[in-house]
């Protein structure tokens, strides 16, 4: 489990789209604090300090201490609203925790043994099919990433999450089947598989000229 991050926030006096703009612009992030039977907090935080943070793998599995009016809030990051064009960070939504509680959270997936992987020796492709997966565990047991081991992993063969080593009081999201992490394909396989997908995006692209001509010709 990685350390607790506390963030410095202070309560906000206005609400509202103008008000949250004029916050942004002075370089504060409006954010809502939720859960846990306690009354909704309407906050502020640095910017500059939260992206440091969204930027950082495992971001929404992370807890973090909020301290507002010197009182530290546990909490999840729930939701980040973005800006559509330049991506900045615009809102975000925590949930507060319980230690006690049990949650689930999603967990990135890290693959070792790449070096030693037969398949891969042999010039096969790695596909990723989950970069991250869900786990239930409380608050107290969030790993920062969960290992798939590729040494013995050969062309054409599959890893599940069963394959994954969980570590003590860490369970698989409830009603979850043992989907695919990762496999491995052969070269020539990838290569069709991209060949195919770059036809498919190409006919689509024709098919959406030959529908604007056709609208022309109606007008």
């Amino acid at each position: 489990m990685s350390e607790r991050v506390t963030l410095e926030a202070q309560k906000r006096e206005s609400t509202g789209t103008g008000n949250s703009r004029a916050y942004r612009n002075e370089g504060l992030l409006p954010a809502v604090i939720y859960g846990g039977n306690a009354a909704v907090d309407h906050v502020l935080m640095e910017e500059k300090v939260f992206t440091q943070e969204l930027h950082k793998e495992g971001f929404f599995a992370k807890l973090f201490d909020i301290k507002v009016d010197g009182k530290n809030q546990m909490v999840l990051t729930k939701d980040v609203q973005f800006h559509p064009v330049t991506e900045r960070p615009l809102h975000a939504d925590f949930v507060r925790v319980d230690e006690k509680s049990k949650i689930v959270v999603s967990i990135p997936v890290h693959f070792e043994g790449k070096e030693k992987s037969p398949g891969l020796k042999r010039g096969g492709v790695l596909n990723v099919v989950r970069a991250v997966v869900g786990l239930y565990c409380s608050p107290a047991n969030i790993p920062t990433h969960v290992t798939v081991d590729l040494t013995t992993l050969n062309v054409g063969e599959t890893v599940h999450f069963s394959a994954i080593n969980l570590p003590e009081g860490v369970e698989q999201e409830p009603n979850q089947r043992d989907y695919t992490i990762a496999n491995i394909l052969a070269p020539r396989l990838e290569k069709a598989v991209e060949e195919t997908a770059d036809e498919e995006a190409e006919g689509e692209e024709a098919e959406g000229e030959e529908g604007s001509k056709e609208a022309s010709t109606e007008e």
